[in-house]
């Protein structure tokens, strides 16, 4: 999973809870990969520290990862999550790239690979009543994600904590 802002998190909740073999989280914010630890991540990589490919590799013995989760909207963070799957793996890229980046790839490094990208965007009444069930279950939890509760008044504060990508997941506005 490369990203742990809220939806990396979200991830990273579902690949346990759906049976994921070994997750590992990578992140260059300290806060997010102690939080993705108290999720259950089975290791971490600091992208700031040590580069994501030279992480997955040493993680997994050279092997590289089965299922590569983007979450950032980065062209760059993409073709990294492509040099970190295996051959035969997995690339869910979960959001878009920003407007203006392309991402150029040598589909014969695809091709020869067999890796096959996935793309996300919406969901339909299936996922949703699934999504709802996750959440009835306790799977997937508002205590767990809401790490900050502002009041209206500081809505502006609560914007700027979560942008900041520090020590906060999510800040809920709370109309008193």
């Amino acid at each position: 999973m490369i990203g742990l802002g809220v939806m990396g998190m979200i991830h990273l909740l579902l690949l346990k809870e759906y049976g994921a073999g070994r997750v590992i989280a990578a992140d260059r914010v300290p806060y997010r990969l102690a939080k993705a630890r108290e999720f259950g991540a089975d290791a971490i990589i600091d992208v700031g520290v040590t580069g994501l490919g030279q992480g997955v590799a040493d993680l997994t013995g050279g092997a590289m990862a089965e299922l590569v989760v983007v979450g950032p909207n980065s062209a760059d963070v993409m073709m990294q999550g492509l040099a970190c799957v295996r051959p035969g793996g997995d690339v869910l890229f979960f959001t878009p790239a920003r407007p203006d980046e392309r991402l150029s790839v040598d589909p014969n490094y695809l091709y020869f690979r067999d890796i096959n990208i996935i793309t996300s965007y919406s969901c339909g009444p299936d996922d949703t009543a699934q999504a709802c069930e996750l959440i009835r279950r306790k799977i997937i939890s508002a205590d767990q994600l809401v790490t900050d509760r502002f009041p209206i008044e500081q809505a502006g504060e609560a914007f700027s904590l979560t942008s900041r990508a520090g020590e906060s997941l999510k800040a809920l506005v709370v109309f008193t």
